[in-house]
């Protein structure tokens, strides 16, 4: 199986997906939408569950073209998962941004643990 869905939260309007790739060794989420607290609350321990459950996982990808700027809530679920991404052995960060939510995501990176396996493209 190359690429096994783990979870999709939220709807078609707002929400994410986690999948797996084990033979890339590579974590995938896409990111779309104005998150709800909701779907805020579950996002990075659903992100670091996948990648503790899928042993050797070593690359995150995050597509976020169509995530809208995110509240406090949404800031702090992705601060949480990047602060802990390091610790389950993901080596490199890649993410696909928008023009709206790349300064965000960009100052949130900075400040964790992950700051220097982060790229953008």
């Amino acid at each position: 199986m190359v690429n096994q869905a783990i979870g999709r939260v939220g709807t078609e309007e707002s929400g994410y997906s986690v999948s797996v790739d084990a033979a890339a060794r590579t974590i995938r989420v896409d990111a779309w939408g104005f998150w709800s607290v909701e779907v805020c609350s579950t996002f990075g321990k659903a992100l670091i569950d996948a990648c503790r459950r899928t042993a050797g996982l070593r690359r995150l990808e995050i597509e976020t073209s169509r995530l809208k700027p995110l509240r406090e809530e949404g800031e702090s679920a992705w601060a949480m998962a990047l602060g802990v991404l390091p610790a389950v052995g993901i080596e490199a960060v890649v993410v696909k941004t928008n023009s709206l939510t790349k300064l965000q995501l960009l100052r949130i990176a900075r400040h964790s643990a992950s700051k220097d396996l982060v790229q953008f493209v």
